[in-house]
């Protein structure tokens, strides 16, 4: 009868072993088990922000928890990245953004308060287009027109920016730059402002992603004058790119994406990662990522990290060219 206890004993304390070894197992790898907080580090209505809310239902789904946004707009985006870049890396704290707020700004501010490498890529998914855009009752009927002006014209014309620090800030030093032209620069602290501004004839136009000014320009609103890429968008085929009016690089457009910062435990960049191209492939989420203007178009994660790299890379000789960086 005492072997017997002692073997029941032994069985016992083995399974309680065992279930303690599979319960810590479990936790370790079970993610999420809270909501996930996404950061736009842009204020609402711009394309990080409009992207990722066409995103954020089918991501919910796809990684079976809530999906919480929070806008944390300043300093071209890197207030909000720096805040995901010193988060837990746990999974819990992610930033919906464009490539620019990681490159663009390395090289565009004096001091960035991360590195390109504080962040893991989970997918890019859509593509931004810049554009140079006009009220619809603008003195440019198109973008020749707009040339013409600035020419006959130098310092008279500004157009506006999302901050100094931005893509579109680049691209627009780039189209003067490329084709000779004297614009002046008024930053804002967003493309909302930069809108606001257009339609109240504060400015002569302004430089941003297209997808921000895409309904304005369908209802007859503003003018878009040309779009960067050497491809028109098909929603849009009457509106020239800048590759077609001279411009040999095409100029710089928004990549949108997903990242989590360093240190993230590897399964669960795993699974945000599956949970975001499942959700990205959506027949819902492309197609309203299509009207919004932009181009829906999923990324790997090391195809992210190649882009980034040449980004990177383009922009600062860009920058070097331009004098924005020594």
């Amino acid at each position: 009868m005492k072997r017997l206890r002692s073997m029941r004993l032994s069985v016992f304390s083995f399974a309680m072993t065992l279930v303690g070894v599979v319960g810590f197992a479990q936790a370790q790898t079970a993610f999420p088990t809270k909501p996930i907080t996404v950061v736009i580090p842009y204020p609402a209505g711009g394309s990080p922000d409009i992207g990722m809310r066409f995103l954020q239902q089918k991501f919910s789904e796809a990684i079976g928890a809530p999906v919480v946004l929070l806008n944390k707009p300043g300093a071209s985006g890197m207030v909000g990245m720096a805040f995901v870049a010193n988060a837990e890396p746990d999974g819990y704290t992610l930033a919906a953004t464009t490539s620019s707020s990681i490159t663009v700004v390395q090289i565009g501010s004096a001091k960035v308060p991360y590195n390109t490498t504080d962040f893991v890529p989970l997918g890019n998914y859509a593509v931004d287009v810049s554009t140079l855009i006009v009220a619809k009752d603008s003195p440019f009927a198109n973008f020749d027109a707009l040339v013409a002006a600035a020419k006959s014209r130098p310092g008279a014309l500004n157009f506006g920016t999302p901050g100094a620090g931005t893509l579109s800030s680049l691209n627009l030093s780039s189209v003067k730059d490329g084709l000779g032209l004297d614009i002046m620069e008024v930053p804002f602290p967003g493309t909302p402002q930069v809108m606001t501004n257009i339609l109240g004839k504060q400015i002569d136009g302004g430089a941003a992603a297209f997808s921000s000014f895409a309904g304005a320009v369908e209802d007859g609103r503003l003018r878009s004058l040309v779009v960067a890429g050497h491809k028109r968008l098909a929603k849009f085929p009457d509106i020239p790119t800048l590759a077609e009016k001279g411009l040999k690089d095409g100029g710089l457009n928004l990549n949108l994406g997903l990242f989590a910062p360093k240190g993230t435990p590897e399964a669960v960049v795993q699974k945000l990662q599956q949970a975001i191209k499942k959700a990205a492939a959506d027949p819902t989420v492309v197609a309203s990522i299509e009207k919004a203007g932009m181009v829906a178009e999923f990324e790997e994660p090391d195809d992210v990290v190649k882009s980034l790299e040449r980004e990177h890379a383009g922009v600062v000789v860009l920058g070097q060219k331009l004098k924005r960086v020594k």
